[in-house]
């Protein structure tokens, strides 16, 4: 069966056929048939955040946070409406009653406290799923501070604090030495024990006792401040640190108009981990009253981050529809090609029907041979509109995938294999590609390749094959694309989804592994697109190098405007932008490490997924890989180095990102946020690999700095926590 292709209109219909009915079941419900009932989702609602300490008769400081994902696979719930209901405590509500999972199935509400003393139960729950709690335990004064024994004491000794009005449970209690925040040992309503805090100077120190948003009265006690040893590096030098000790207190030197770049990281690496952190800092010298500084701002002026270009959304879409092939889908045998001789011939003008996934099910066209080359038959659909491609088009899209893309990829990544025996890659001209953008989108799907054409599952074309966008000058299916927009952007597409499709046929059909972990996978194809540009740059032709690195260095740009809240180990599907920026330039750090294309070789052909490819292919650790590659972040090639970092680790030696910048007329992106040595306080949420840039200058004479890092709120961090600080001097 074929649908005629012609100008579309609103009731454009989806094809249902019993091929599609049967792959939306071998995709795990991926998509259901017109008119029918989809199964109930089974969900599960996790508690994010919101267990606090409150005042009674207002809002509570922190909002409840829930996540709902899915049970199978463990995926978000977007639009999943989240009821809130109070179910203990006196009086009180929520604001709102029910707010509704966004992408990363969160959903939030505050909670207006009652005025009553004591717990309040808030119930979260939605349909299909059990429902969670969060406590909060509200209070109707603050504390009251009476003495301190001893008044004098020095960081790591005993403290006791009596006074009215604390809580029962250690935990509850914010004990802070100025800024510092103090471990709780033991808890009454009259009496705290408390460790002075660790890395205070000598001074004064205004000692209160906070329960949420009520603070006590403050009371002063003397520190003496312990020795402690100050971090020497030399210029260009740079350390890692990320032991308790080390995040305790870190002393930068000063004097001597020294220079830093510090970076906070979350070095933890499960896609939806946050890391609150909180940095406080404050100099040696001089007796001062440590009293909150004001927090170092962290406002920055970055362009807002857009979501994945439309290109990028439906291929994620499709990577997350691989991974459930093998629920109903058989591999075919591998063969591997091209190269070997073809068994099956084609000639032109030949005539073939083909399933193209249209994002609601498959379109059935018919498209004719129009040209072959000796790595691609190249198909156009009989309904592509005119004025189209040329005879003398095709040649030359043949040949540019022939040489280089087909070369350079193949000869980095692997083999893709040849089920349909023909020896080489078809690739599909037709409308139903440009069909898949929407009017009026960010940038267009260009094409693709969906690896279930090469399993035995319905809707599969049972071949190495390519779908392609075709010229549409009218607009006649959709947005008008351009002959020359499509010969510009297409052949970079095909050098990444060429490495797709090598990719699935080195893990899933000869290795008999599972899908890699969709930000890596991504990294490793939009790095295809590199190894292309390097051999185009390697012949002379700079601008169709530029062709195929644009796109990356856009997306490095939206993630080098803000790095500290962009993931590297994306969230879910191959990632926003940023996050893809962030994976490429990931990826071209360890190819400028660890072998060159090598690494991409070994990367590919393995079963290992993820975190774990990356460090069992380099060797090294992921708080060392990740670190260092933060720190090369700003200091490849930085103005403030020109002889350059002391430890290659920090460098990208294959390329330098801050001139490809300049050659496009914009200025680096990467800027720290500024400061002078002085008390400080500031916070930050990392989501897993992300970091916080800043810059820290001495001036003449100025004393040195001491540094702690703790959660957001002055607490030690959980066990399962990896935060690192890694310091780089400039000057």
């Amino acid at each position: 069966m074929m649908r005629e292709l012609g100008k579309p209109d609103s009731a454009r219909p989806a094809r249902r056929s019993a091929a599609l009915i049967a792959v939306c079941a071998a995709l795990a419900a991926a998509c259901s048939s017109d008119g029918g009932t989809e199964p109930t989702t089974t969900l599960a609602v996790s508690v994010v955040g919101g267990d606090q300490v409150a005042a009674t008769s207002q809002v509570a400081p922190e909002p409840l946070v829930v996540r709902v994902t899915a049970i199978d696979g463990g995926d978000p719930e977007e639009g999943a409406t989240v009821t809130w209901t109070v179910v203990a405590g006196g009086g009180g509500g929520t604001i709102p009653s029910s707010s509704t999972t966004d992408s990363l199935g969160l959903a939030s509400t505050l909670l207006d406290v009652g005025a009553a003393a004591g717990d309040y139960v808030v119930r979260a729950s939605t349909s299909g799923a059990d429902p969670a709690t969060i406590t909060v335990r509200a209070f109707a004064a603050a504390p009251t501070l009476t003495s301190l024994d001893p008044a004098s004491a020095a960081p790591g000794e005993t403290v006791a604090i009596e006074g009215t009005g604390f809580s029962d449970r250690a935990a509850d209690n914010g004990v802070f030495f100025g800024t510092n925040r103090a471990l709780v040992q033991s808890a009454t309503a009259t009496r705290l024990t408390v460790t002075v805090p660790p890395c205070m100077p000598t001074a004064e120190a205004d000692v209160t006792v906070r329960l949420g948003p009520l603070v006590s009265n403050a009371l002063t006690a003397s520190i003496t401040a312990d020795a402690q040893a100050s971090l020497s590096l030399d210029l260009g030098e740079s350390r890692v640190r990320a032991s308790a000790a080390d995040l305790a207190c870190t002393v930068l030197p000063g004097g001597g108009g020294e220079e830093y770049l510090v970076v906070l990281e979350n070095a933890g690496v499960a896609p939806l981990d946050l890391l609150e952190v909180r940095l406080s800092g404050h100099l040696e010298g001089a007796p001062v009253t440590l009293r909150d500084p004001p927090a170092l701002a962290a406002a920055r002026t970055a362009e807002p981050r857009p979501p994945a270009s439309a290109q990028d959304r439906f291929e994620d879409r499709l990577r997350t529809l691989e991974r459930s092939l093998t629920a109903g889908a058989e591999m075919a045998a591998p063969v591997l090609g091209p190269g070997v001789a073809a068994s099956r011939a084609v000639s032109l003008g030949q005539r073939e029907d083909f399933e193209v996934f249209d994002g609601d099910g498959f379109t059935t066209v018919a498209a004719e041979v129009v040209f072959t080359s000796t790595r691609a038959v190249l198909y156009q659909d009989v309904n592509a509109p005119s004025p189209g491609f040329s005879e003398a088009d095709f040649e030359a899209f043949a040949a540019e995938f022939d040489d280089p893309i087909y070369d350079q990829v193949v000869g980095v990544y692997g083999s893709p294999s040849d089920i349909d025996a023909n020896g080489r890659i078809v690739i599909l001209f037709t409308p139903v590609v440009n069909l898949l953008t929407p009017a009026g989108s960010d940038g267009f799907v260009a094409g693709f390749f969906f690896g279930l054409d090469l399993t035995t599952a319905a809707g599969s074309n049972q071949a190495e094959i390519f779908y392609s966008v075709v010229p549409d000058p009218g607009g006649d299916f959709g947005d008008a694309r351009t002959r020359d927009r499509i010969l510009e952007v297409v052949p970079p597409v095909l050098a990444h989804e060429l490495q797709h499709m090598v990719h699935f046929n080195e893990r899933r059909l000869i290795r008999g592994g599972g899908e890699e972990d969709l930000w890596l996978s991504e990294a490793l194809a939009h790095t295809a697109e590199s190894v292309v540009a390097d051999e185009f740059a390697a012949r002379g032709d700079a601008a169709r190098a530029l062709d195929f690195e644009l796109s990356n260095i856009a997306r490095a740009r939206r993630y080098l405007l803000d790095p500290e809240d962009t993931r590297l180990v994306a969230q879910f599907g191959g990632g926003t932008l940023a996050e893809r920026g962030a994976g490429w330039m990931f990826m071209e750090y360890l190819r400028g490490h660890f072998g060159g294309n090598t690494i991409l070789t070994s990367m590919t052909q393995t079963t290992a997924t993820g975190v774990a490819n990356v460090t069992s292919q380099t060797g090294d650790t992921w708080l060392n890989l990740a670190s260092h590659w933060l720190i090369a972040n700003y200091a490849d090639d930085a103005p403030e180095l020109p002889s350059g970092p002391v430890n290659i680790r920090d460098t990208y030696p294959n390329m330098n990102l801050r001139a490809d910048f300049q050659g496009l007329g914009l200025a680096y992106p990467l800027a720290p946020l500024e400061f002078p040595f002085g008390d400080l306080v500031t916070s930050a949420i990392l989501p897993s690999s992300a970091g916080r840039y800043l810059r820290f200058d001495a001036g003449a004479g100025a004393p040195a700095l001491r540094l702690r890092l703790t959660g957001e709120d002055g607490e030690p961090f959980a066990s399962e926590a990896l935060p690192a600080i890694s310091i780089l001097r400039l000057r």
